[in-house]
């Protein structure tokens, strides 16, 4: 999953498809499939929504993530602004924030998942690190057991593959 295919034609907003790519080259783990999957279950691509929980935007970020990891960004998804800066209903900002968390989950995790400390697929590990938190995954050592959280993995993983052309 983790290559940087183009994705089917017409299942992804339009205002979207140039940042998937952009973000997903952020690490290896990532590709435009995964994060278009993630949106879509995370806020279906809505602007403005705010969960009970007080997650925000577009990738669904709780205030304190979003102020380490919603960078500000240009037309290019380079930074332009402090960490915080960004808006989470601002389509750049909020997929390059959401490939950036992501690939900050899977640097936590490589280490368990190349000594064997942490098994499964890295790329499912990190959507369960994305949904639980990184903490979660490394104290059960893979997916932790949590319904909402395997449900999580396999929605998005199920989705990447419909989006996904290389599969």
């Amino acid at each position: 999953m983790g290559d940087h295919a183009d994705l089917a034609a017409g299942q992804i907003p339009p205002e979207f498809e140039k940042w998937l790519p952009l973000s997903a080259a952020q690490c290896r783990e990532l590709c435009p499939a995964i994060l278009a999957a993630q949106l879509k279950q995370e806020s279906g691509f809505t602007v403005g929504l705010t969960s009970p929980s007080g997650a925000q935007g577009y990738a669904q970020f709780l205030p304190g993530t979003w102020a380490s990891y919603g960078y500000p960004v240009d037309e290019a998804g380079q930074v332009t602004g402090p960490a915080g800066a960004g808006d989470p209903n601002d389509v750049g900002d909020a997929v390059m924030a959401q490939g950036r968390y992501n690939c900050a989950v899977a640097d936590t995790l490589r280490p368990g998942i190349e000594s064997g400390a942490i098994s499964g697929d890295p790329v499912a590990l990190m959507l369960a690190g994305y949904n639980a938190g990184p903490g979660a995954v490394q104290q059960f050592g893979g997916t932790p057991p949590y319904a909402e959280t395997q449900n999580y993995v396999t929605t998005i993983t199920g989705t990447a593959a419909a989006y996904d052309l290389a599969r």
